[in-house]
């Protein structure tokens, strides 16, 4: 990768994927409904 352009978008994508860590390692709250960790990510994502 060569670089961002604008700050805005760096903090954008590594936000995302410090989420996707996060939802990895169990972090993230589903309230009890039993999800996956990618349905956790689209549930967030929507």
């Amino acid at each position: 990768m060569l670089g961002f352009e604008k700050f805005s978008c760096a903090r954008i994508l590594l936000g995302g994927i410090e989420v996707m860590h996060m939802n990895v390692k169990g972090q993230l709250n589903d309230g009890g409904v039993g999800q996956t960790p990618a349905q956790q990510f689209y549930s967030l994502a929507g």
